[in-house]
């Protein structure tokens, strides 16, 4: 009875393991990234050392196996040693990390050999706890094992289940929960503190008690041996091991990626697609637990689990399509809020499962059928460690075959098919020699009818691509034709689309490249329209060579539709052009943009790089003037690295003296504290940065260490090419770019660190952005107001910004990517409606406008004072003193202060035009004064201001003071 006790607490603290195990994994894989980059190469090579490591371990195990006299106690020293190695995982990283950037990365010329260093480092710091990670599951097996000779089977299932469903668990527990608390060294550090305490848990059940001998090979079972005398291809068990393990990361790597266009590309995503497969493996090995000891013949049984494995495979081919159908209907039932967004996950969590989980189910009964058998094949319990090395090194191969040759070359489908014919062929293999090659008539037919349809299936089921093109997971619409799609390609690391859109009411077409169903990119091929889009593709290499013109090198990070790049190459100063992008299928995509893109293919100071771009600018050595960085939104997963603390700080030593570095950042699917997150990020390794609008929801960030950031050089309008290429867009002189400019870091440096001051910045181990940004898509919050700033009712940045644009920013173009181009151009016309008595015009104007345009104009023309005058010149007070320059807004003012009805009007609304007489000239001392004037009279004459009027007032007011650096008095009105 005792020993039952001590089984079931090895059972549950085997399964605290696998929580663990799988956080090592996750967590592991988060640190090497961030030097070794999140390309295809670099994410399939640290899998491959984490399992390679596993792997190492369970064969070191398996072959010393019977010399250890008490497994489960060395099993204990290994999870301490592990425990202890993850408590200071972080502090050796960072210290390691840096002594390799310092030191010895910038001594060598040799990419190839800095790249060797890199992951020889990387080897260094996980495969010593990956080997000894893969030598816990052959010696707790083992140990167990001996306990209870006659169970063997049920123990190996049991143990399988209760380490995955840990797994399961663990990547959910630490993908949701620990790292939005604690970040990665805090749940690095969780992690290692509970194998410390496991470890000292089993050496308090187990210490005293008597070591128990293994069993002389082929006694484990006796019983049923007898039934494995016709089946003594032991090697045949190990082949199958392995094949089982290829196939099983087919899918994997497969059902990932297809669902990434269902459900998103975020972490979370992963996460809840990773838990799910672990959980039908797990469930498999539960199910079988209380069967294996019972089958006569393991090999015909494992054999028809291969083949409906398989067929469920191909299940999975036929459902797909109906996923997208699925979350459709969810996404129209579910509400955008908090409790929505917990559906939205759990519906995830299903589709998930209904791909996956029943061929992981059987998936996870072959490990201990395969593991079983061969134990009593001959090779007793070091046939435990031997069979885990064998399926592990079968994953490692199947995600390199899967990754880089199967995917690229013949697509997702096919991917899962191919995992699909192993799993069916192996099933085929092992029955042939379970009935001693020799097959029943009725199992000739069956084999004949799954291979029919396995045949079938494959030609006659096809993905369907709008569907997949379509973005479903962000607005809960199918909208792409299959037809529009020009290009379509599986490659590394996403799916990357090519749409084509004839728009018939505008006769053109509009191009757009997509990543896992998310537009990354768009143009229109017209002479006159341009998509919205394209002005920040253009802007983010325009106002960078405006700020640098002396600019010889520049690098651009994403190659998008590659705009950013041909723009930069229309000069004829830069010398060279590197554009870093992380999938070669976006690349070809980009080349569907043509003249938008040419100058990347075909200009000699352009060079295209396939990388990561922190590994790219490591293994390079290079500096540039400027650095662009646009790449996709925040959300996805992977992307939220580069708007980190720690790449600002790398990318800030790949910049020289003087040098730029330019960061696309949206304002839509997000919200201002995920913003301030950034700006505390860029802040913190940047002494100056300037911010821009660059379309309708779209900022853009210029940071440096040299305050000539804040000026613009009109040179790149000297410039043939580019000004021809810029003026399709509106964009015709330097003041269309200042006429862009929201705030710079002397007003807004600290504003996020007073306002937000709960909210750490972006950091590759404090991940506020790779967590939370999925979930405001979710919800469609946005941080507009920002791009509103200095249209906020006054002129507020002219105020409380040291270094304001000129006021030669009111005089430009029209563009409606611009959101304050269009109210510019009805406040001007605005102007000359009431001064210069133009007649009434077609433009739309809001009900309050219209009521203010009579109001003045009845004031001005019959000297009549209607009661709505006060609310109507507040209301022409907030176009007048922001969009039009002081000037003009002077001359509106005086004018009507000028007029013979002036003095009959009453002193509170004399005092008003005061006010904004001084707002628009901007002189903080008259605006104070008239304040003071206002709230004398209200005081004395017990006057009741309205709530608009009084919001306005002290919005003055603060401004006023902050401009005048009156802190204490801004204080004080603010908390008043």
């Amino acid at each position: 009875q005792n020993n039952y006790s001590i089984r079931n607490a090895l059972f549950l603290i085997f399964a605290v393991s696998g929580f663990t195990g799988l956080i090592y994994q996750s967590i592991w894989t988060q640190y090497l990234k961030l030097v070794l980059g999140h390309a295809a190469h670099s994410q399939t090579l640290v899998l491959a050392l984490f399992m390679g490591g596993m792997a190492i371990g369970a064969w070191l195990i398996s072959r010393k196996s019977r010399q250890i006299a008490n497994p489960i106690l060395l099993y204990a020293v290994i999870e301490l040693i592990i425990g202890l190695l993850a408590v200071i995982f972080h502090q050796v990283f960072t210290s390691s990390q840096q002594l390799l950037y310092s030191s010895v990365l910038p001594g060598i010329e040799n990419p190839q050999l800095a790249t060797s260093i890199r992951w020889l480092w990387a080897a260094m710091l996980i495969l010593p706890q990956s080997i000894m990670l893969g030598a816990t599951f052959p010696l707790m097996s083992a140990g167990i094992v001996r306990l209870f000779p006659l169970q063997t089977g049920s123990i190996l299932a049991m143990l399988y289940f209760t380490n995955s469903i840990g797994a399961a668990i663990g990547v959910l527990f630490s993908g949701f929960v620990l790292i939005d608390l604690i970040g990665l060294p805090g749940t690095i550090l969780t992690a290692g503190l509970l194998n410390i305490f496991l470890a000292l848990f089993v050496w308090f059940i187990v210490r005293g008690k008597p070591a128990v001998e293994a069993a002389t090979t082929g006694e484990t079972s006796a019983a049923k041996v007898a039934a494995s005398d016709a089946f003594p291809y032991s090697q045949v068990i190990l082949l199958a091991s392995f094949l089982t393990g290829l196939a099983s990361f087919f899918y994997e790597i497969a059902w990932i990626r297809m669902l990434n266009l269902v459900l998103g590309t975020t972490t979370q995503s992963f996460e809840l697609m990773l838990s799910a497969f672990i959980a039908g493996i797990a469930f498999g090995g539960l199910w079988i637990r209380k069967r294996i000891d019972k089958i006569d013949n393991i090999i015909l049984f494992v054999g028809n689990v291969q083949i409906i494995m398989g067929m469920f495979a191909i299940y999975s081919i036929l459902l797909y399509n109906s996923t997208f159908d699925m979350m459709l209907m969810m996404m129209e039932a579910i509400n955008r809020n908090e409790s929505g967004y917990l559906l939205f996950m759990a519906s995830s969590h299903l589709i998930a499962f209904l791909i996956m989980v029943p061929t992981t189910f059987m998936a996870g009964m072959t490990l201990p059928l395969f593991t079983f058998s061969y134990m009593k094949a001959g090779y007793g319990e070091k046939g435990i460690g031997r069979i885990y090395a064998v399926n592990t090194l079968g994953s490692i191969i199947g995600i390199l075959l899967a990754v880089h040759l199967i995917m690229p070359v013949f697509g997702l489908k096919n991917l899962v098919a191919l995992g699909s014919l192993v799993d069916i062929l192996l099933g085929i293999g092992l029955i042939y020699l379970a009935y001693q090659k020799s097959f029943p008539r009725k199992f000739a037919t069956t084999i004949t009818v799954v291979l029919a349809f396995f045949a079938i299936t494959n030609v006659i089921a096809e993905f369907d691509k709008g569907k997949m093109a379509s973005g479903i997971y962000r607005e809960g619409v199918l909208t792409v034709m299959p037809e529009y799609i020009a290009y379509q390609k599986d490659g590394k690391t996403s799916t990357v689309v090519v749409l084509e859109v004839e728009q018939q009411e505008q006769d053109n077409v509009m191009v757009s490249i997509l990543t896992n169903g998310k537009p990354d990119a768009s143009v229109v091929f017209d002479d006159e329209e341009f998509a919205p889009d394209e002005t920040t593709q253009a802007l983010l290499a325009a106002i960078p060579l405006a700020t640098q013109p002396q600019a010889q090198t520049a690098a651009v990070i994403g190659m998008g539709s590659g705009m950013t790049t041909n723009t930069l190459l229309k000069t004829d100063r830069l010398q060279v052009v590197d554009t870093i992008e992380i999938e070669e299928a976006m690349v070809e995509g980009a080349k569907y943009f043509k003249n938008f893109s040419e100058l990347a293919f075909t200009d000699p100071r352009s060079h295209i790089h396939i990388d990561d771009a922190k590994s790219f600018f490591s293994v390079n050595n290079k500096r540039y003037d400027l650095i662009i960085s646009e790449p996709s939104n925040p959300w996805v997963s992977g992307v939220a690295n580069l708007f980190s603390q720690e790449f600002y700080r790398h990318i800030k030593g790949h910049l020289n003296e003087g040098g730029i570095f330019t960061q696309w950042l949206q304002v839509y699917e997000t919200d201002i504290s995920l913003i301030a997150s950034v700006f505390k990020a860029l802040s913190a390794e940047f002494n100056h940065f300037v911010i821009y609008q660059s379309a309708k929801s779209d900022l853009m960030i210029m940071a440096s260490q040299d305050d000539g950031i804040y000026k613009l050089d009109p040179w790149i309008f000297t410039q043939p090419a580019l000004t021809s290429y810029l003026s399709r867009l509106k964009l015709e002189s330097t003041n269309d770019l200042y006429a862009r400019r929201i705030a710079t870091d002397r007003s807004l440096g600290q504003f996020f660190d007073y306002a937000f001051p709960e909210i750490q910045a972006n950091s590759d181990f404090f991940p506020v952005l790779n967590r939370r940004s999925p979930k405001a898509r979710f919800l469609r919050q946005d941080s507009l107001a920002l791009l509103q700033l200095p249209y906020f009712n006054l002129p507020i940045m002219d105020f409380i910004d040291p270094i304001p644009a000129p006021d030669s920013r009111y005089n430009f173009n029209v563009n409606e990517s611009f959101l304050a181009s269009t109210e510019q151009k009805k406040t001007q016309r605005l102007y000359e409606l009431i001064i210069n008595a133009k007649p009434m015009t077609t433009m739309q104007y809001s009900d309050d406008i219209n009521v203010a345009i009579r109001d003045v104009k009845l004031y001005m023309e019959n000297c009549r004072i209607m009661d709505s005058l006060d609310s109507s010149l507040l209301q022409l007070a907030k176009l007048i003193n922001v969009y039009l320059p002081s000037a003009k807004a002077q001359t509106f003012w005086q004018t009507l202060m000028a007029q013979e009805c002036y003095q009959q009007l009453p002193d509170f609304s004399r005092d008003f035009l005061d006010l904004y007489q001084a707002v628009g000239i901007r002189d903080t001392q008259a605006m104070l004064a008239s304040v003071n004037s206002i709230l004398l009279f209200v005081n004395t004459q017990a006057a009741v201001l309205d709530k608009e009027r009084s919001v306005y007032v002290y919005m003055v007011a603060l401004s006023a003071y902050l401009q005048q650096d009156r802190l204490n008095e801004a204080r004080q009105l603010a908390q008043h």
